[in-house]
Formats: C-alpha cells, sequence, structure tokens
C-alpha cells in the first residue's frame, strides 16, 4: 500500500496547489453576496480541479504496471492497488474543492461534521475489506471516505449555500467518475 501511496501523493499535489488559490476569492465572493457570483466561483473551481485531476489520475492508472515495477519485484500487488487510489485521489480533490468553500462561508464545524461521518465509514469499511483484500481493502476504505466526504459537502453546497451552482458541472463530474471507472476495470482485466 505504501507504494502505490507514493504515486497518490504525487497526483494530489497539483490539484491540491490550486485549491489552496481559491480560498480567498471564494471568502470574497461569498462576502460580498452578489447573486450568482459565489456559485460560478465555486463551479470554476469544481471545473478547474476536475479537469486537471482527471487527467493525471487516468495517466497513473494506465501506467501502473510499470509504476508498479519501479518498486521491485516485493510490490507485486501496487499494480492492483494504485487504480483503486487513483479514483480515491479524484474524490479527495473534489472534496477539496467543497471543503474551501465551507472554509470561505465560515463553516468549518459544518465540515467537521460531515468529515466525522465520512471518518466512521472508512473505519467500518476498513474493518471489513482489509482483512480480506489487504492493500486494495484499505484503499476501497479510501474510496469509501472520500466518496462519502465529496458526497455530503456536494449536497451542504447545493442545498444550503449555494443552489444551482454543482448542478453546471454535474454532467462533467458523472463523465469524470465513469471514466475513471472504466479505466479502473481496464486495468483489472489486464
Amino acid at each position: 500500500f505504501q507504494a502505490a501511496e507514493q504515486w497518490r501523493l504525487a497526483v494530489l499535489f497539483v490539484p491540491s496547489a490550486l485549491v489552496r488559490v481559491a480560498l480567498p476569492i471564494l471568502a470574497e465572493t461569498h462576502g460580498r453576496d452578489t447573486g450568482d457570483e459565489f456559485g460560478r466561483t465555486i463551479a470554476l473551481n469544481v471545473r478547474t480541479v476536475c479537469l486537471v485531476a482527471l487527467p493525471l489520475a487516468l495517466l497513473v492508472m494506465g501506467l501502473s504496471r510499470p509504476l508498479g515495477a519501479l518498486f521491485g519485484t516485493g510490490y507485486e500487488g501496487v499494480p492492483g492497488v494504485i487504480p483503486a487510489l487513483m479514483s480515491a485521489v479524484f474524490l479527495h480533490a473534489q472534496a477539496q474543492v467543497l471543503q474551501q468553500v465551507l472554509a470561505g462561508a465560515g463553516r468549518r464545524w459544518v465540515s467537521l461534521g460531515l468529515q466525522i461521518v465520512a471518518a466512521v465509514l472508512f473505519l467500518v469499511t476498513c474493518w471489513f475489506s482489509v482483512p480480506r483484500w489487504g492493500a486494495l481493502g484499505l484503499a476501497l476504505g479510501l474510496i469509501v471516505l472520500e466518496a462519502a466526504y465529496a458526497g455530503t459537502l456536494a449536497m451542504y453546497v447545493q442545498g444550503v449555500l449555494s443552489p444551482g451552482a454543482l448542478s453546471r458541472d454535474a454532467g462533467l463530474l458523472a463523465l469524470a467518475l465513469f471514466l475513471l471507472g472504466l479505466a479502473w476495470y481496464a486495468q483489472a482485466r489486464m
């Protein structure tokens, strides 16, 4: 797992940098409250991170066998874990965008509560999946964690903070998730 984790951290670097830059912009547009500007800023950040994180994740998924081979013969399971971690990376990048939206709106406590719910789901998933699948089970736990956190953040942003902000890019996000699933399936069949 640790070898595959190195690629997860490398791919997360660029989206994480983009997300941090957006916080002051989000806080400013939320503070001005000039109609749809906050929603457009959210949508732009979601779209930007999606268009950066998705190609990086797909590239690393496609190269999982040679990247896993870099670690040597003692890490034969790495190519099977990398696609799962890249799916978690994409979800994490989207969650980071939405977490910054809550931070910009002064709702960090809501974010904390949603993180706690996601963490409980992670622990329950790992409790059942790690003994059965090892490193892949841990990666599946991360997918559940990130999907739960990104999903609950999205519901909060869409339902409370800026209705309609995320519906603009729902098709793009659905396509991204489909492509990640397809790439994961293709890697598993190799």
